[in-house]
């Protein structure tokens, strides 16, 4: 006999009566702290004038914003003038990043 399948289940008004410390932030407080993402080492390094860790960012980037902006223009040519035109200004205003959003947000659906 399986000793696994004979344990009882707990019921989930056993697990919310437990007394355990309730885990969830509110989103105040999680918009308020410091996002750990893996690119704010990268946004940390090219805000300190490391152009470098900017390229890195543009080479993780480029293809998930190239599908994106090729399916609203449609045309090659101009996919690639916005996309220097959005790396030029992320650029510019990666100094005022606070990181607490991620560096490229995820497109809502």
């Amino acid at each position: 006999m399986d000793h696994a399948l004979a344990l009882p289940a707990r019921r989930i008004t056993d697990l919310l009566s437990s007394g355990l410390p309730a885990r969830a932030k509110s989103k105040r407080q999680a918009m308020d702290q410091p996002r750990s993402d893996p690119d704010q080492e990268l946004v940390k390094r090219t805000q300190a004038g490391d152009a470098s860790a900017f390229d890195d960012l543009v080479v993780k980037y480029t293809p998930r914003l190239y599908g994106l902006v090729y399916n609203m223009t449609s045309n090659h040519e101009d996919t690639n003038d916005l996309l220097q035109d959005i790396f030029a200004k992320a650029y510019k205003a990666i100094r005022g990043f606070r990181g607490k959003s991620s560096f490229i947000p995820s497109p809502s659906t």
